[in-house]
């Protein structure tokens, strides 16, 4: 399994683990790739062929039980595998995606970065409740992040009516973070010296038009450019951010790659419901694992790309996403590694950074 020697050599300088926790994780993320299930009962199956089902099985609740994978390292690992040129500044989309097992809600909070057509996790938090996220969740995943991610390295985060509030906004100030938000329309502001629902400052616009209000308003008391649009249902696209309003819906309409990254990990690639772990460290290092797997699949996808474009079908869309497109390629690879062993060794080499 030479393939499996070539990926632990690879990850080897970003991880930095011992030997056992390099071979486990390498053996995880090939097996999920195989069986594209994050299920440990599927994962034991392709972990390794020469022992016994039930001591694989076993094999992956203990690595999930005892270590805790540290997002940061793995944030970072996948920093590097984005354009390293200075001038290429990331957009980032904070949101959270939802699921029950049984009576328990599995409810995790990402930070991803956008990046040709998906987003790449960074950090991400599981939640342990259902509904959305409080202030203190949100900030705690921004520090984390900020971390290891320069603030200048940033154009802009993105993130739903569901996640702009009082506290939210005057931290990206504070911070000084570009930030583009989307607010409800019953928000009150205040533009010259009078105070109204956001959503009357656009009453005016046609269905689809956009106007971006020239100077600064005042929302929960914090200085903010404000655009919107009124669209065809009846209800307003309004986004507020720190500069260049105008820009605004462009950068914001990149937050849509983060569902991209959600359909990934579940229906589109890894059935990440269909795991059955609960647990808050064990779910959130599965997710570590996970995203190893699906980035490497992307810039799979990617490179194939420049050979073999993805079929366009009758109404102009792609066949397939570039994840899936790389995702099927690796499983083709693995189910017959021996003969197709050059093919698989440029797509590890894909993950060395370099």
């Amino acid at each position: 399994m030479h393939h499996h020697s070539e990926l632990i050599e690879v990850l080897r300088p970003h991880l930095k683990w011992h030997r056992a926790r390099l071979d486990f994780l390498s053996a995880f993320v090939l097996a999920l790739i195989r069986v594209r299930s994050v299920n440990l009962a599927q994962i034991a199956l392709a972990l390794n062929p020469w022992v016994h089902i039930a001591s694989n099985y076993r094999r992956c609740q203990r690595f999930l039980a005892e270590f805790r994978l540290q997002q940061e390292v793995i944030g970072r690992l996948i920093l590097k595998l984005l354009p390293q040129d200075p001038a290429h500044k990331l957009v980032l989309s904070l949101d959270r995606t939802e699921w029950t097992l049984g009576q328990a809600s599995i409810n995790l909070l990402f930070i991803g970065v956008a990046h040709q057509g998906v987003a790449y996790p960074l950090v991400w938090c599981f939640l342990g409740k259902a509904g959305s996220s409080n202030l203190q969740e949100r900030l705690g995943l921004l520090r984390r992040l900020l971390t290891f991610l320069p603030k200048e390295r940033i154009q802009s985060l993105c993130a739903d009516r569901e996640f702009a509030c009082t506290g939210f906004l005057r931290y990206l100030r504070w911070q000084q973070l570009p930030y583009t938000l989307r607010i409800k329309a019953g928000n009150r502001v205040t533009y010259k010296g009078r105070s109204r629902p956001v959503q009357q400052l656009f009453r005016h616009l046609d269905y689809g038009a956009w106007e971006a209000l020239p100077k600064p308003v005042k929302l929960w008391g914090q200085p903010t450019y404000l655009m919107g649009s009124r669209l065809r249902k009846g209800e307003y696209l309004l986004l507020i951010t720190e500069a260049e309003p105008e820009r605004a819906p462009a950068r914001y309409a990149r937050r849509w790659e983060i569902e991209t990254l959600f359909k990934a990990c579940k229906s589109q690639g890894f059935d990440f419901e269909s795991t059955h772990l609960t647990r808050a460290e064990r779910i959130e290092s599965l997710v570590a694992l996970m995203s190893i797997a699906l980035v490497w699949a992307h810039r799979v996808g990617e490179w194939r790309l420049q050979t073999q474009p993805i079929p366009i079908k009758n109404h102009a869309r792609k066949l397939y996403s570039t994840f899936r497109y790389g995702l099927d390629y690796l499983r083709q690879l693995l189910f017959a590694p021996e003969a197709r062993k050059a093919e698989l060794y440029a797509c590890v080499r894909l993950l060395s950074c370099t």
